[in-house]
This record gives C-alpha cells, structure tokens and sequence, in this order.
C-alpha cells in the first residue's frame, strides 16, 4: 500500500491570507446578499484601513466596533420594557438584542445573505433605547413637545404624540418663525434646525426623538469621543430603519452622510422580522418571575375582548396550541417559515423600489405564521403592556424622565450636572436653547434605568449624591 493520505486539501487548509479569507465569504453568498463595495464608509478611511481590517470583513468590523462601543455596554442596565422594583430576572436591552441577533443571523445563513452584516445591524439596532424602554422614549417626547410646541401641547395632549412634526410646528407657528426663550433672550429655529439636530423627518415623523434616530447619532457622532464610528452605510441604514414600519421604498435620505435607500438591504429586513418576533415571544414571560403565573395561559382567556378571531382571521385553539410550544421551538418554527417562503424569490437589488413604482420586494412570513405573530403581538400589548401594573409602571417612568429633563435644561442645572466633556467647552454660555436641548437628550437617553432612578431621586429632593456619569462615556 502506498503512503497514507493525511487528509490535506485546499478545502482543509488554513487561509494563506486575510484577502483570501475575504474572497472566499464573498463567493459563499449568494449574489441578492449585500456586497461591501468601496466608498461606502462615509468618512475618511484610514491609509493603514487594510492592515486593520486583519482577518475580517468590513461587515466585521462594523460588528466589532458595535461590540466594543460604550452604548452597546449600557443596554444590559435598561429593561426590556419598563422599570419593574423587586424584579430580579428580566429581559434586557442586551438580552433582548442579542435573541434578536440569533435569529436574525439564522435567516441570513438560510436565505444566504451577508451574516456579518445582519449581526452588525442587529446588534446596534437599539443602541438608542432611553431607560425605561418606550416609556422614557415617550417621556422625552412629551418634554420635547412641552418645549417646541407649548400651545399643541397644553390645547391637544391627547392628539399630539399622532401629529407630524411639520403639523405641530404649523399649529403652533402658523406662518410665523417659531421663537425659544430662555434667559439668554429668544432664538429662532426651523424646522430644518431640528432635522439637523435630531436626524428626525418633520414630513413624515411624529417624535423628535426616536431610539432609531438616537442610535444613528451614537455610532456617526458620540462614540469614539464624538469621532463616531465609521461604520458602512449599510450597517446605518440598518440601524436608523430598524423599525419594522419602516419601508425601503420610502426613500429615506440623510444628505449630510450620504445615506438613502442605495444601502437598503435583505440583511437590515431580517432583523426587522426578527426583533418584532423577539418582542412577541420573550415579553410573553415578561411578568412569570415577578406574579408566578404564566402569561401565555392567561392571555388565552381575553378571547372576546381581543377578538383575535375577527381580528387577525385565526382560531383561538390555533394561537394557544403556537403558545403552548416551547420558546425554541416557537422561534424555530418562525426561522423555518420564513426562509420557506422566501427562497428562489430573492434577486440582485429586489428590496428597490423602481422608478415608476415604490414596489420592492419585502422578506415575510407567510400568511399562516404572520396572523399568529400578529394576534402574539396585539396579545402582549394588550396584556402584559396593558395590564394595570404595565400601564402604572409605564406612566410612572413617563413621568420621571419628563421631570429629569425638565430638570437638566434648567440653565442653572445644565452645566452643574452635565459634565462640559458633553459639549463642547467653546460653546458653553453661548449655546442655544435647542443646541442645549440636544445635549440634554444625549445625555438623559444614555442613563441606564438604575442612573435615571437615582438622578430623579436627586432632583426631587434626596440627600444622596446620584451615580450619573461625570465623565463622556463614548470613548
């Protein structure tokens, strides 16, 4: 017999260098995956860039940097969804984010997109969170609004959080240019100001403030000591269209970093599905640790008030037989249905819309699988959302972010709490109202819930000194 064969070939071979490694990811995706191509990092890449980029992707690298980011670190101190005392088991941002990425990355393995960019994306999709969940997110709003838009605000509090941005600015305005005062004197702004400022869209936008916009801020201006962190306008159309509301074919521009829906992706609308059927199935177990009973089996007991079946066009028994799986096999069923019903629809640029139509092609569920996510969805809303120590607990976090702003733009407050590393030193004294408002919510929607909690407890009277950040945390 002759030597024996020691198993040696090219496919068993280690890489012989990082272009080779590169190379061949690239050749393992399908051609519909999203392809990194030069010039889509909207800030100036650094001469030794390849050196750095090692054995990696550039999608790498954008995941990597998230990773390493002081706001990636902060997720796991904010709740899920509300501020729950006495609680010690919980789902948080970072647990919340990290299913999001699993399922996420199972999609863009089966339907063969770019792995390294979906983990990216999903991993800094709630970069902006606030504490408190969407209760401070709201909290925020109503402090923006009472400051922006005072007359909207008082007359139509009930309407206003539905209003679009340009819409209150017209009601309160009219045709006049809008004036802010403080004790500096009165200064105008626009709505192109706030555009600027808070990357919202006034057309189009109801908040000022959105996590998706605050996670857009984070990663191309606060990280890296307000250096941002270059990453691929790919990853940040990711991030800032993360909302699973949020369509490609909306034409979504940011003219100042170059982004609009060029750098749409299959791989940013898998983790859109993916975070709705996070939410869905692990806010079902939200409340067990804390009241011992299991949620799935009693939201099956509000039949005739959600009327799931007339709602979403699915038998009661077909949900709460989907409940009564295990977690895993629940996800695992949704990951399966969904590269089922999207394999060979998939082509090169499909998510675009063309020019004649805003027609794109959009990854889903099938039709079975979306009426029981949807009737899971409206069921977590309505019942563990809803329920009155969700909607205390929700009004109560409300209430304390509102008067946690209201209290840091106070101009006297302003420089004693926020550290001047927040802003910039030059600027301090002569800053406007809406740039101070801008640094406010920086900085109010980087607190974790516990921070928030005890800067409250400072500013409604406590002796105890608040451990709040002293120093720009985005390093």
């Amino acid at each position: 017999m002759g030597e024996a064969d020691t198993g040696t070939t090219p496919l068993n071979l280690p890489y012989e260098n990082p272009e080779e490694y590169r190379k061949d990811y690239e050749e393992a995706k399908a051609e519909w995956a999203c392809h990194y191509t030069d010039g889509c990092r909207h800030t100036f890449v650094q001469s030794n860039h390849i050196d750095r980029l090692g054995y990696r992707t550039e999608f790498q690298r954008d995941r990597d940097d998230v990773i390493y980011s002081a706001s990636f670190r902060q997720l796991a101190h904010k709740r899920q969804m509300y501020s729950s005392p006495g609680t010690s088991s919980f789902y948080n941002r970072l647990t919340h984010t990290l299913i999001v990425s699993q399922i996420a990355r199972s999609l863009a393995k089966g339907l063969k997109l770019d792995e390294h960019l979906t983990e990216a994306i999903a991993l800094g999709h709630d970069l902006g969170h606030s504490p408190y969940g969407h209760s401070g997110e709201d909290g925020i709003n109503d402090y923006v609004n009472s400051i922006l838009f005072p007359k909207v605000y008082e007359e139509k509090n009930d309407e206003v959080s539905d209003m679009v941005i340009a819409e209150k600015y017209k009601l309160e305005f009219g045709l006049q240019q809008p004036q802010m005062f403080d004790d500096t004197g009165k200064i105008a702004f626009s709505l192109e100001d706030l555009q600027e400022l808070f990357h919202c869209r006034p057309e189009i936008d109801s908040n000022v403030f959105t996590h998706n916009n605050q996670g857009f801020r984070i990663v191309n201006y606060l990280e890296r000591n307000k250096g941002g962190m270059n990453l691929t306008r790919y990853t940040t159309y990711g991030i800032i269209q993360a909302s699973g509301k949020a369509r490609d074919d909306q034409g979504f521009r940011l003219p100042v970093v170059g982004i609009d829906s060029d750098f749409a992706s299959f791989e940013g609308q898998v983790v859109r599905l993916a975070d709705d059927i996070a939410w869905a199935n692990h806010d079902l177990t939200e409340d067990i640790v804390s009241t011992g009973k299991d949620p799935r089996q009693m939201l099956i007991d509000y039949k005739d008030e959600l009327q799931i079946e007339s709602k979403h066009g699915i038998a009661v028994s077909e949900v709460r037989e989907f409940l009564m799986a295990d977690r895993g096999e629940r996800y695992g069923a949704f990951i399966t249905d969904i590269i089922e019903s999207n394999k060979g629809k998939l082509t090169t640029k499909g998510f675009l819309p063309s020019k004649e139509t805003e027609e794109g092609y959009h990854i889903h569920l099938s039709s079975p699988k979306d009426k029981i996510l949807g009737a899971m969805k409206d069921l977590v809303v309505r019942s563990v959302h809803g329920s009155d120590k969700g909607r205390t607990n929700a009004r109560d976090c409300r209430r304390k972010i509102f008067e946690i702003c209201e209290h840091l733009n106070n101009p006297g407050e302003f420089g004693t709490t926020i550290n001047e590393v927040w802003y910039s030193p030059n600027t301090h004294g002569s800053m406007s109202p809406l740039e101070r408002l801008r640094v406010v919510i920086d900085y109010v929607a980087y607190l974790s819930d516990y921070q928030a909690d005890e800067l409250h407890h400072k500013e409604i009277g406590s002796t105890s000194a608040p451990d709040v950040p002293d120093t720009f945390p985005y390093d």
